[in-house]
């Protein structure tokens, strides 16, 4: 998960491991503006991340989840639509994008 807070000219960006999402983190994310969540097709389903997506939505009205690493739009759709069963209805009113894998070649 990254999250951006800005506040005047400053932002704050944060990304954390599965195991490092704490009471500051937290509080960083009901004050930031956007909240980008983001994760892979392998890991969606990871009961912690739906806990954390799913407290992130209870606080905030502008969440955005990007799914990384997804080059079809099928396979994007079908994770989407597995996503929101997992949401409360009453929550499921974020965004969500596609990344697909990159071309660039590693040094």
């Amino acid at each position: 998960m990254i999250t951006i807070a800005t506040c005047g000219e400053w932002s704050a960006c944060i990304s954390m491991p599965r195991s490092n999402f704490g009471p500051t983190t937290s509080r960083i994310a009901a004050i930031s503006d956007v909240t980008l969540f983001v994760t892979t097709a392998q890991k969606y389903r990871d009961r912690v991340l739906v806990d954390r997506l799913r407290s992130l939505l209870a606080q905030k009205a502008r969440v955005i989840v990007v799914l990384n690493l997804v080059d079809e739009q099928v396979v994007f759709e079908t994770i989407l639509d597995d996503l929101k069963g997992l949401i409360p209805e009453e929550l499921r009113g974020f965004r969500a994008f596609r990344v697909p894998t990159s071309s660039a070649r590693h040094p």
